[in-house]
């Protein structure tokens, strides 16, 4: 007996919605392909800054302060970055600050020292140097408004220029950010210290943002995109031949242990403290089998602490270095120290700056079968967070960890 179907024109039509609604779901599928591949750079979230809106190009500036270790530094890049990314800005980074005005050249912490090329895949941003030599720098120049605080190389420079244009921290900047404080220090993420000045033609908006290393725990918070581009960073190819050559004829495994110490200018450490952090030390050495082979320690020279530290780990470890055995911890590092094809005046440039132990020792962190750091340091957290992103190994100790919270989001595994 056959069932009764009905009428056959009902049937057509419900075929040709289900041919519709594949067709539909088709062009959907496509469009997100398209969507995704075509935007698999850009944030998760998007914000802006609250005044003129109607600018059609906005760049962010801030600056960077010689007193700040190079990893402040780089913090404060990477929270620049993220900033202008979420806010679809262009991203000037600032020069890298010297100690006296003799030494400013217009150099930059990332293009100089750090790869700048894997940023500008990914998102606009210029150095410092580039920036004065755009067009909408001539025009802002010759405006001559004196509203726009530009990044000065020196802090005399720049407390002069603060005093001329008024203390930044008087004036904000709104940005469209949750209103969270999310590290409770009384400083809200959707305000941050700083002035905007618009061109004439009102085409071209122009923020200043004063001291944002402090605000950068809102941009990791926020903004995935932090993590994104700070994968984007790492030191330039001769800092990594440079680390290479030296552990080329080392005993394997070869693991960098830094050490620190948050208090060292107000505490003294007992004997049980510094046995304590040296344990922790033998402890995660021993947990990824590095216990043979050899230690290299990077740690501040002149702290008592610290040495307390290292003069426990020298009793336990035949082959144990630091910069000491390397350069004698020269900032400047001779040319007959390692063995290098670079030009006479790049390696000139690269290694005979201040902070060019700072960047080979971040090298070798980065490059060791082994990283052991301090959750309490910048330098520590960004090399981890390198490693990371290269499967490499690594362990953050606490050390004599006083502070009540550290900041580790998609560090402590």
């Amino acid at each position: 007996m056959k069932r009764n179907m009905g009428p056959l024109p009902s049937i057509e039509v419900r075929s040709t919605e289900r041919r519709s609604a594949l067709l539909l779901c088709f062009l959907i599928q496509i469009y997100f392909a398209l969507g995704s591949s075509s935007n698999s750079n850009a944030p998760e979230y998007m914000y802006g800054f609250d005044t003129w809106k109607n600018a059609t190009k906005t760049y962010i500036l801030t600056n960077l302060h010689w007193w700040e270790s190079t990893d402040h530094q780089l913090t404060t890049i990477i929270t620049l970055l993220s900033l202008a990314q979420n806010t679809s800005s262009i991203a000037v980074i600032p020069p890298f600050p010297g100690k006296d005005a003799s030494r400013n050249s217009n150099k930059s912490l990332i293009g100089d020292f750090f790869d700048i090329t894997g940023i500008k895949q990914v998102q606009s941003a210029l150095t410092f140097a580039d920036f004065l030599k755009s067009d909408e720098y001539r025009q802002l120049k010759a405006e001559q408004t004196g509203t726009v605080p530009l990044p000065k190389g020196s802090q005399e420079e720049y407390e002069l220029r603060l005093q001329f244009y008024g203390r930044l921290q008087d004036t904000s900047v709104a940005l469209s950010m949750p209103p969270i404080d999310p590290e409770n220090t009384s400083q809200k993420c959707n305000r941050f210290g700083g002035t905007i000045h618009v061109s004439a033609d009102g085409r071209t908006r122009f923020v200043f943002l004063d001291r944002i290393h402090f605000l950068h725990f809102c941009t990791e918070k926020f903004m995935p995109w932090w993590y994104t581009i700070r994968h984007r960073i790492e030191p330039r190819a001769p800092f990594f031949e440079v680390a290479d050559r030296y552990m080329s004829d080392k005993t394997k495994p070869f693991s960098v242990v830094h050490l620190n110490d948050v208090l060292e200018l107000q505490k003294e450490r007992g004997e049980e403290e510094v046995e304590r952090y040296a344990r922790q030390i033998v402890d995660a050495l021993r947990k990824h089998q590095a216990l043979s082979g050899t230690l290299y320690i990077v740690s501040a020279k002149d702290g008592n602490n610290v040495k307390q530290v290292v003069k426990l780990l020298k009793e336990e470890f035949e082959n144990i270095h630091d910069c000491t055995t390397v350069f004698n911890c020269l900032a400047e590092i001779p040319r007959d120290v390692f063995r290098t094809v670079l030009p006479e005046n790049e390696f000139d440039s690269l290694f005979k700056s201040e902070s060019s132990l700072k960047h080979v020792e971040w090298a070798l962190g980065a490059r060791a079968q082994l990283f052991v750091g301090n959750i309490h340091s910048p330098f520590s957290r960004n090399i981890c967070l390198y490693r990371k992103m290269h499967g490499a190994p690594y362990s953050m100790l606490k050390g004599f960890g006083e502070l009540r919270k550290v900041w580790t989001w998609n560090l402590i595994r």
